[in-house]
């Protein structure tokens, strides 16, 4: 008897995957403060930063660059 494995493979939209690192990180660091009752806004404004900074660089590439007027540039 022959076993058969049939792997699906998904694409996620880039956008979808850099919002979900964003929420992902930002909501957790807010969490892990408040229950460990610190209250230190300066560890929650690094780690939006670094979920922000996370979830763009996992979005780059879904659209092209674009300069404030609009106009495409070369990434």
């Amino acid at each position: 008897m022959t076993r058969v494995t049939v792997v699906a493979t998904v694409r996620v939209d880039p956008n979808f995957r850099g919002t979900l690192i964003l929420i992902l990180f930002g909501v957790g660091v807010v969490a892990q403060v408040v229950a460990a009752g610190t209250r230190d806004s300066n560890g929650i404004a690094w780690a939006w930063g670094s979920a922000v900074t996370m979830g763009v660089h996992t979005a780059r590439g879904a659209l092209p660059l674009r300069d404030a007027h609009g106009r495409a540039r070369s990434g």
